[in-house]
């Protein structure tokens, strides 16, 4: 369950445009480890693992495209210095 769970989340996380060949390790690593909690080793230190493993490959903060670059400045609050 927790290995189909994080394969789902690779093969989608991989069309992201801050993916790059150099993550294949860790998402390698990620499915392994998901595989061996599958099977019952429910370990802290596997656990641990799988949680920082995932969090190497979450999207970079400010990754994508200029479209979405632009919208995240114009969403930002506008403040009044003069209140």
């Amino acid at each position: 369950m927790i290995a189909k769970a994080v394969s789902k989340w690779i093969t989608t996380r991989r069309g992201d445009d801050d993916w790059s060949p150099d993550m294949e390790p860790l998402a390698a690593l990620a499915t392994t480890v998901a595989k061996a909690l599958d099977a019952g080793d429910v370990s802290g230190p596997l656990v641990r693992e799988l949680r920082m493993t995932l969090a190497r490959l979450e999207p970079l903060e400010g990754a994508g495209d200029a479209f979405d670059l632009l919208a995240a400045e114009l969403s930002a609050a506008v403040r009044d210095p003069s209140d």
